[in-house]
Parts: structure tokens; sequence; C-alpha cells
């Protein structure tokens, strides 16, 4: 006999364990849990800007994060790290289901040659999501 629990994306077969206790235990388990999926989306996954003059602003690009949960997420950091690039955002302390908030990035090259850096958008529950960025100063 085989149970199928079905979420926005994935699909998930539980063997049905018949056992004394077992097959409850599971079942609370995931109702409680649920889909085992964070519940932050980001688009797009990367950015590149390009070859961009040094000392020279690029146009900003913008990365969106969605909460795709049932569940508010409260934001617990939004980091850059990179000398190049800089943000504003309009992402709060908290992000509830259905909603999306957004971050701009600037890139404005010190220097010549490959220019790396990251946004960290930690958020609980759903996790941390990590975006390359990246852009060449000539």
């Amino acid at each position: 006999m085989r149970a199928t629990l079905r979420s926005k994306r994935a699909l998930w077969v539980l063997p049905l364990v018949m056992a004394a206790g077992i097959f409850p235990t599971v079942l609370r388990v995931l109702a409680q849990n649920g889909s085992s999926e964070p519940a932050i989306t980001v688009t797009p996954a990367q950015l590149d800007f390009g070859e961009t003059p040094v000392d020279t602003a690029a146009a900003p690009q913008t990365l969106t994060f969605s909460n795709t949960g049932q569940e508010p997420l409260t934001i617990a950091n939004v980091l850059l790290s990179g000398i190049d690039f800089s943000q504003t955002t309009t992402c709060g302390g908290s992000l509830p289901p259905g909603a999306s908030c957004e971050v701009q990035i600037t890139f404005k090259p010190v220097t010549t040659g490959p220019r790396l850096g990251t946004i960290s958008f930690d958020a609980r529950p759903g996790g941390l999501r990590i975006v390359p960025l990246n852009g060449t100063g000539k």
C-alpha cells in the first residue's frame, strides 16, 4: 500500500508501514512539516554586469526575493560582499506569504579585470540564499 503526498514542487511517495505506532507518527511529522522545500525564491539566480569602465557605475540590476510558502518569513539579514557592488533594498523585517521584495545592485569597479561579489538573503524559516555577482572592470 502506498500513500501519495503532493506539494507544489515535489511528489513524495511514502510506503505505508502498518506496524503499530509508526504510520501515525510519520503522518504527524509530514503534516507538521509540510514540504521540506524552502519558502524563498530568488530571481534571477545570478547577476552579470559585463564590462564597465573603472570608477563608472553600471546600470543597476534588480533581484526579487519572494515568499512562496504559507507562513511569514522573518528577514534576518541581507548582506552584500565585494567592494565593487552596492545595494538598495525594499526588504524589511518580514515578508508575508505571497509577497516579494527587491534589492537593487549597482556595480562600480575600482580596478580592471574580473570583479566578484555575492548578496546573501537570510530568512527564518526558509534559510539562506546566496546570489553570485560578477562584472569586469575595463
